[in-house]
């Protein structure tokens, strides 16, 4: 493919940095998003090609903030695998 224009993403399908560009698309909220349960989540969605390979895929930009609490949850969650394991491995004493 030509290059076309665009912005360094990486491509899944070609598993590097290529350019790619913003495909057109038809929404009045202009990509713009948020979550109904979730109103402070907001995000911006834009269809992309690869001008590589062709491959179309979307991506999401979200504030910083969202980045660092994803993380945060993440960290949790495992802590609370570990608890769970740690706890089903203690053998259970007879009463």
């Amino acid at each position: 493919m030509e290059s076309g224009g665009g912005t360094q993403l990486w491509c899944f399908k070609c598993q590097d940095i290529q350019e790619c560009k913003v495909l057109w698309y038809a929404n009045d909220l202009k990509g713009n998003f948020f979550h109904h349960d979730y109103p402070d989540l907001r995000w911006r969605q834009r269809p992309r090609e690869c001008n590589k390979c062709g491959t179309h895929f979307d991506t999401y930009e979200v504030n910083e903030s969202v980045i660092d609490e994803l993380v945060e949850l993440r960290k949790l969650i495992s802590r609370i695998k570990v608890s769970i394991d740690e706890q089903q491995r203690v053998p259970k004493e007879k009463c």
